[in-house]
C-alpha cells in the first residue's frame, strides 16, 4: 500500500513539474514584441510594443565631399495599438555615419534659407506618387545618434562626429494614420558636412524604397 502511495506521489510531482515547465514556456512565448526608441538622444533604450512589423533592406552607401559617408541599412514599419501610442504606425531608419576626414565634423541637419541648420526633417519617408498622402513625420526626440545629434545650447561644431570616427544611428518617424504599405517611397536622410573653419555644406542620402 505504501509503495502504491509513493508511486502516486512521484507521478503527481512529475506532472506538477511538467506543468510548471509548460507555464514558463508559455509565459516566455507570450511576451509582446517591441522596438527600441529613445528620449532626447540619450542612449538608454525604451521599449514600445508593436502588433506587427515589416522589414525592408536598403544597404546603400552615400558619399559627400569625398570623405563623409552615410550607410543606410534598413527600414522598419511597426503597427502599434492605441493603448501603447497615439501614433498607430512607426517607422525606423537604421545605418552608420562615417567621418573619414582629418579635420572635419559631421552632423545630422538640413539647411533652411530662413532658419539656417534645422533638424525637423532629418529623416523623411514620403510617397513618390503625388496622389498618395505623406503621413510620416520625423521624431527627433525618440531618435538616437549621440554625436550626429549632439546639439548643445553653448556648443560648437566640434561637438559633432569628429575626424576618423563612425557612429550607428536609429531615426524614428511616426504617423497619425495607419500605414500598412505605402508603395514606392523616397527615403531621404539629411546631413551637414563641416570643414575645419566651420563652413558647411549639405549632404543627403536619397533612395527609393518600395514599402509594400
Amino acid at each position: 500500500m505504501s509503495h502504491s502511495i509513493g508511486r502516486k506521489i512521484r507521478i503527481i510531482a512529475v506532472m506538477v513539474a511538467l506543468f510548471g515547465i509548460g507555464l514558463v514556456t508559455n509565459s516566455v512565448s507570450a511576451h509582446a514584441a517591441y522596438f527600441n526608441y529613445y528620449q532626447n538622444n540619450q542612449p538608454k533604450k525604451l521599449h514600445k510594443t508593436y502588433t506587427s512589423k515589416k522589414s525592408y533592406s536598403v544597404k546603400k552607401t552615400f558619399t559627400f565631399n569625398t570623405n563623409y559617408k552615410l550607410k543606410v541599412n534598413n527600414v522598419y514599419l511597426y503597427q502599434v495599438s492605441k493603448k501603447h501610442s497615439n501614433y498607430p504606425t512607426w517607422a525606423k531608419i537604421t545605418g552608420t555615419a562615417y567621418n573619414n576626414t582629418d579635420n572635419g565634423y559631421y552632423r545630422f541637419g538640413a539647411i533652411s534659407a530662413f532658419d539656417g541648420i534645422v533638424t525637423n526633417y532629418v529623416g523623411e519617408l514620403y510617397p513618390v506618387s503625388s496622389t498618395v498622402p505623406n503621413h510620416f513625420a520625423f521624431s527627433q526626440t525618440t531618435s538616437l545618434s549621440p554625436k550626429m545629434f549632439n546639439i548643445k545650447s553653448n556648443g560648437t561644431y566640434t561637438d559633432f562626429l569628429g575626424p576618423h570616427k563612425s557612429e550607428k544611428f536609429e531615426l524614428l518617424l511616426h504617423s497619425k494614420k495607419t500605414v500598412t504599405k505605402q508603395g514606392e517611397t523616397s527615403l531621404r536622410v539629411n546631413t551637414i558636412c563641416i570643414n575645419s573653419t566651420g563652413n558647411y555644406n549639405s549632404g543627403y542620402a536619397w533612395v527609393n524604397v518600395n514599402l509594400k
